[in-house]
This record gives C-alpha cells, structure tokens and sequence, in this order.
C-alpha cells in the first residue's frame, strides 16, 4: 500500500490510502480538510449532502 502524506491529519491520510488501495472512484465525508481537496489522483470528495442529491 502506498503511504499517503496530503493531509495535516493522519487517520484522513489512512482513508485516503484505503480508497487508493481499494481503486475508489468518491469518498463521501462531512471532513473540510478533505472536502477542500476536491480530488486526489481521481478520487473525489463530496459531502453527504451532494451525495444524496445525485
């Protein structure tokens, strides 16, 4: 597994690398920090609200 580092928080790091890992295509999160990136080698971030609406 590759060892992520794009976040201040450890434990986001860790759900990151998971998706990574597990080919993810979108993590659903209430975290800013995670919110704010947007995108991360093509992982999007969204929030519940915007999950649920689509």
């Amino acid at each position: 597994m590759k060892l992520i580092n794009v976040l201040a928080d450890e434990a986001d790091n860790g759900i990151i690398e998971c998706a990574v890992s597990g080919k993810a295509d979108v993590i659903v999160t209430g975290d800013r920090e995670m919110l704010g990136l947007k995108e991360y080698l093509g992982i999007r971030f969204i929030s519940l609200k915007e999950h649920l609406s689509s």
